[in-house]
């Protein structure tokens, strides 16, 4: 049995500093000079390898991400119902957010070796709807203990669209960190 905290109405300011985390992984990926070697899988498979040249590169890899940012906003303080668990497929514990409004990001959950301070993996579940497409991506970003920093080693993107008066376009991009 797994024991949950429930922390309903009680956020802080920040309920997770992703934007923080991606500024702060972005500098340290361009100073070990890291690749990223993508798989992308729409209508076929393609294969791509890179290092991303400065800065502004790499935010624009990690832009999707930036969606996750979204918890943090003062309109969404107190919507988000948080859990904490032990994850039973692994020796972490999940910090989970989770709402039933009408809001694109429909959850996030933060996956923790130990303390919330040694993050492991970030995941969030994100749905759209209105009167043109309908949309729905997991977003997930992975990190390992690398030089003894938390470095971020992989990430995805998982999801499909359907345009109403068109076709239905699924998606599945793997995206592996090269450190040198």
């Amino acid at each position: 049995m797994t024991a949950c905290k429930n922390n309903v109405g009680k956020q802080k300011e920040s309920v997770f500093a992703i934007d923080s985390i991606l500024t702060s992984q972005t500098k340290t990926l361009l100073q070990l000079q890291a690749s990223v070697s993508k798989e992308v899988e729409m209508d076929g498979l393609q294969k791509t390898e890179f290092i991303p040249k400065d800065s502004l590169a790499w935010a624009n890899e990690l832009q999707i991400f930036q969606q996750l940012t979204s918890i943090n906003k003062p309109v969404n303080l107190g919507v988000y119902k948080e859990i904490i668990f032990e994850d039973s497929l692994s020796n972490l514990t999940v910090r989970s957010l989770k709402t039933d409004k009408k809001l694109p990001l429909k959850e996030l959950k933060i996956y923790y070796l130990n303390s919330p301070e040694k993050i492991r993996k970030v995941e969030g579940y994100i749905s759209e709807r209105n009167s043109l497409y309908s949309s729905a991506r997991i977003l997930s970003l992975h990190f390992s203990e690398v030089y003894n920093k938390t470095l971020l080693t992989s990430y995805s993107v998982i999801g499909g669209q359907h345009m109403i008066l068109g076709d239905t376009v699924q998606f599945n991009i793997q995206s592996t960190i090269r450190v040198n």
